[in-house]
């Protein structure tokens, strides 16, 4: 399910600078569950060095493989494909892909097992497990104390809420920003709006609705006006922050620049 960290993982990998020093050409693409083929093909060569961008827009599917092919043809790449949800998808797209013994790679996230021909070319996937207790209670407090030093006196509750998060770092993630900004008396309160008994999926909402719930007002507006843009659409910051502006959500505060303000609420949120 989301939130185990397989973009993380696979953005760690991306981003290492052996990784970066290794590979010719690297590609990142994102996807969603409504991606076909053709999105797939789009996303990645609109990474690769094009003339015409607008050019392939028109492409038929054929072409755009062939397309992929020759930009691709004699490097050593990486190409990421992160959030394939079709276990089609894969076998249709394979062939877009120069097969050179230069050692390129390429890496797929997905929530499901997307990939069905295994042959001495293809690795098995590699599975993310829950965080086990001491895993969930160190990450929890690396991003609650300074240093990740829990007082002694907290431990038991700040255990409850690590257990809460059935080793869903996304949920304990999130939980440790929440607890951050509280005293100590809610510690325990937060205790009791947990339920323990819940699967992950359910944890999760939970602690993310928790989340919602105590931003300000202001901060809700901001958030809630992101449902406006399409899924998997890249949201220009600089747009974004205008358009609150205009909404009269944010206002200038005690004689600082309405632009500060709007890209203090953006980090605030993207914490």
């Amino acid at each position: 399910m989301g939130g185990f960290g397989k973009t993380k993982l696979a953005r760690k990998i991306y981003q290492h600078n052996a990784v970066i020093y290794h590979f010719q050409a690297r590609v990142w693409a994102d996807g969603s569950r409504e991606y076909k083929c053709r999105d797939w093909l789009l996303g990645i060569l609109s990474c690769l060095p094009f003339g015409n961008t607008n050019e392939i827009l028109g492409m038929p599917e054929d072409t755009l493989k062939q397309t992929l092919r020759n930009r691709l043809q004699g490097r050593r790449y990486l190409v990421v494909m992160d959030g394939m949800w079709n276990n089609g998808i894969w076998n249709t797209i394979n062939t877009a892909f120069p097969d050179e013994p230069k050692g390129s790679r390429i890496l797929i996230t997905c929530r499901e097992k997307v990939v069905t021909s295994i042959d001495d070319s293809t690795m098995l996937p590699y599975t993310l497990s829950p965080l086990n207790e001491k895993q969930s209670l160190e990450l929890l407090c690396k991003n609650v104390f300074p240093h990740g030093d829990c007082p002694h006196h907290l431990k038991p509750y700040v255990k409850q809420h690590a257990e809460s998060c059935k080793g869903l770092p996304l949920s304990i993630v999130v939980l440790g920003y929440n607890l951050k900004r509280k005293d100590i008396f809610s510690y325990r309160t937060w205790c009791d709006t947990i339920d323990a008994d819940s699967n992950h999926r359910k944890q999760c909402l939970g602690i993310l609705q928790q989340s919602y719930k105590h931003l300000p007002r202001h901060l809700k507006c901001c958030f809630l006006y992101l449902g406006l843009f399409p899924k998997e659409f890249e949201i220009p910051a600089r747009q974004l922050t205008k358009l609150w502006s205009a909404e009269g959500f944010i206002q200038a505060n005690g004689g600082r620049d309405i632009v500060k303000v709007a890209e203090d609420c953006l980090e605030e949120l993207i914490d």
